[in-house]
């Protein structure tokens, strides 16, 4: 009986742990040829390092120094932290604005549809259409074509904002009223054309946007305002063998130039000798 329950008790011991349950995978870890049970296998010292490796050093080489200097742009004056908080806002200024500006387009587009736009479409010729008076009563003419220029070009020349596009599809109608009564029939066509202006200036909500990008620049004007106008520092890396190697070319210089500097006595004693053989 004992003997039956020691080999019964010594079968346990030695049998497989991993009897019974599904055959373990190959370790991709590993190189996909051994099979990791949790321990580490018997690998070479230098791969087992590879496990520990440390994250890289962010310290720098040595016999190098690190000093703080003030940042400086391509012109070479000190960058503040106010200057580079005003360039980041200008970038956001100028991507809202290219959005104004297409709601601007987009109207002048909708105007110009309409079968009456022709009329305004190139700056009046007054001798084409025998209005010598034109130039006198109208002191600021202005016309679509004009208008889409300043749309299409970029910096100067075009539009700052799309408050001036708006005042100058204004001033296209204003200029009409001025010179034509409201019942002949350039002034009809104009009224008619300024209702169409109206609507699709309305229809997209730009005087709100306009409303809103004032307030808006009001609060950056404020950040820019109250943000720190000190340099920004930044750290500069000097290595001590650039620094030797840069000593030793300036004493070269230094002795070249000694040499220049002192007079050669073998150049004296030959003008001499070449003195004498002349005599």
């Amino acid at each position: 009986m004992y003997s039956h329950a020691h080999g019964h008790v010594h079968a346990l011991t030695n049998s497989d742990p991993r009897e019974g349950k599904r055959p373990a995978k190959p370790s991709k870890a590993y190189g996909g040829n051994e099979y990791f049970t949790g321990d580490l296998p018997d690998k070479p010292e230098k791969e087992v390092g590879k496990l520990q490796k440390s994250p890289p050093s962010t310290k720098h080489k040595p016999g190098a120094s690190v000093k703080k200097v003030m940042k400086r742009g391509k012109d070479g004056k000190a960058v503040t932290h106010r200057a580079i908080k005003a360039a980041e806002i200008d970038e956001d200024r100028a991507a809202r604005k290219k959005v104004l500006m297409k709601d601007c387009r987009e109207s002048l587009t909708q105007v110009r549809k309409h079968k009456l736009s022709w009329i305004f479409g190139k700056p009046v010729d007054p001798v084409l259409l025998h209005i010598p008076d034109y130039f006198d009563i109208v002191k600021e003419p202005m016309d679509f074509g004009t208008i889409k220029e300043k749309l299409d070009k970029k910096g100067a020349g075009s539009y700052a904002c799309a408050e001036d596009f708006c005042y100058d599809m204004r001033l296209v109608f204003d200029n009409c009223a001025l010179y034509n009564t409201g019942d002949s029939d350039a002034g009809l066509m104009g009224n008619t054309l300024r209702g169409e202006f109206e609507k699709a200036w309305m229809s997209m909500r730009v005087d709100e946007k306009i409303s809103e990008e004032e307030a808006l620049r009001e609060t950056e004007n404020e950040v820019i305002r109250n943000t720190s106008n000190e340099p920004v520092e930044e750290d500069a890396v000097e290595d001590s063998e650039v620094r030797r190697q840069l000593a030793e070319v300036q004493r070269q210089l230094a002795e070249m130039r000694k040499q220049n500097d002192t007079p050669s006595q073998s150049g004296g004693g030959g003008g001499g000798g070449g003195g004498g053989g002349g005599g």
